[in-house]
């Protein structure tokens, strides 16, 4: 299981250096995968036009010790595995030969990566892998409108309202009562119910999104 995505730059060196024509000195990005049994896997696109995904490097210490961090996701409650990283790293290996292979397209996949590991709530609907969209639809959420416009039925359900079904399928979206109201929160639907009509545990959630009373819910 993932444990923490973290995303680095660092200032490059050397004669595979790609070229940059803003006169800053040259940087790249790369990602670090850390797994819940502690294994370390470092991916990042190269300028030789690779796409590489190295398990345990001897290096990784020095580099990300020199590197800067620019992004981390904890991914405990996150429904992305290991293999939906990889494969999206396959699938970028074989775009290599219609994509340049500059920093600004290191870049990208780094970012890439990194929105791929966020939980549900912090992504949009096209970000969603196909397994979590299944999962979506069973839950009642249908299409780019249900769930990024809040305008799906369930986003209005107390988590006791739901059946065992909507729970399982909130379950595969690394889903739990206490984390319902954020994902409510983040389709913009929380706010068709009023604070009065909130569960002891969606205020307890609410709460811990910085929301204390009716009038900061309003």
């Amino acid at each position: 299981c993932l444990a923490k995505v973290t995303e680095y730059v660092e200032r490059l060196d050397g004669e595979d250096v790609p070229d940059q024509t803003d006169g800053m000195p040259p940087h790249g990005y790369f990602v670090v995968i850390e797994t819940t049994a502690g294994a370390e896997i470092v991916t990042e696109r190269l300028g030789s036009d690779k796409v590489s995904w190295e398990v345990a490097p001897k290096d990784l210490a020095a580099r990300t010790a020199r590197a800067k961090v620019i992004a981390t996701v904890d991914c405990s409650e996150a429904s992305v595995s290991l293999q939906d990283l990889k494969q999206r790293r396959d699938r970028e290996q074989k775009r290599m030969r219609y994509t340049g292979s500059g920093s600004t397209t290191c870049n990208t996949y780094a970012h890439a990566m990194i929105s791929l590991a966020k939980p549900v709530w912090e992504k949009a609907w096209a970000a969603l892998t196909d397994v979590q969209r299944q999962a979506a639809e069973k839950l009642g959420v249908h299409g780019e409108n249900g769930w990024n416009g809040g305008s799906a039925e369930v986003w209005r359900d107390a988590w006791a309202d739901l059946t065992a079904a909507q729970r399982e399928a909130a379950s595969a979206l690394g889903v739990n009562q206490a984390s319902w109201v954020q994902l409510q929160a983040a389709r913009d639907a929380t706010q068709c119910r009023s604070w009065d009509a909130l569960s002891v545990a969606d205020r307890r959630a609410a709460q811990e999104l910085g929301v204390w009373s009716a009038e900061e819910w309003e």
